[in-house]
């Protein structure tokens, strides 16, 4: 005797959250018993966190003296980030003065002093702005001047979203890890501007085995960026679609 599926869709928003905070969140659903299957078919994530915050926000110079500079939280345009970073360096009182300008060209900054005295650019450092303002996550040393290697990432274009969930990931039998971190939830983010909306359709081809004995009352939902930092929306609310296959 062949046994029906029945699809029953749900989505999920954040808004609706019965716990947590837009980046980790638990949602109550209607209690769905039965499930044998589970597919992701969507998920939509605003393109709101700050560019710059607690965990992107740190440069280091040493001037013979060792100075830890922090840009303040915000969003930024190339241009008024190299000013906020030029007026964040030179109010941490080294005797040098400091300029960080923006190429249009080449599309990279230079943070130089502007007497040519040496000195050192950290960036090998706890939360630090490197991968924004498209340097090297090392210690340069030897000159008075320095060059970003890459072009500043103030979208996040091409960054990891991590996705991680304890309900869904019990449906993945490739989930081994204790803290449910499991890859069918990891994704990449392309081409969006901040403000909008990052959508990912590739999980539509994935679909999870579960124990049709177990149902499914609450899913639990976590974002983390590339560094696996708790991504802060300032608007908007995530939304995920899923199709549970029930058993009639």
């Amino acid at each position: 005797m062949t046994t029906s599926l029945y699809q029953n869709e749900i989505v999920i928003s954040s808004k609706d959250r019965i716990s947590g905070t837009k980046n980790n969140f638990t949602v109550s659903v209607t209690n769905i018993s039965k499930i044998e299957k589970i597919s992701i078919r969507k998920i939509i994530i605003p393109l709101t966190w700050y560019q710059i915050n607690q965990y992107n926000n740190k440069i280091e110079i040493n001037d013979g003296a060792q100075r830890i500079v922090t840009i303040p939280e915000g969003v930024y345009s190339v241009t008024s980030l190299g000013i906020a970073i030029q007026l964040a360096i030179n109010n941490v009182g080294s005797p040098l003065t400091f300029t960080v300008v923006f190429n249009d060209t080449t599309k990279k900054y230079t943070i130089a002093a502007t007497t040519p005295v040496n000195f050192n650019l950290n960036l090998n450092i706890a939360n630090s702005i490197y991968n924004i303002i498209g340097f090297p996550n090392i210690n340069q040393t030897g000159q008075f001047s320095y060059v970003g290697t890459g072009t500043p990432n103030l979208n996040h274009n091409n960054d990891v979203i991590n996705i991680y969930s304890n309900a869904i990931n019990r449906f993945d039998r490739r989930v081994h890890s204790t803290d449910f971190k499991g890859q069918t939830l990891r994704e990449y983010n392309s081409h969006t501007i901040w403000g909008g909306n990052i959508d990912i359709e590739s999980f539509q081809s994935i679909v999870l085995d579960y124990n049709p004995n177990s149902g499914l009352v609450n899913i639990d939902i976590r974002i983390t960026d590339t560094d696996d930092n708790p991504i802060e929306f300032t608007s908007k609310d995530v939304l995920i679609y899923l199709l549970c296959y029930t058993r009639i």
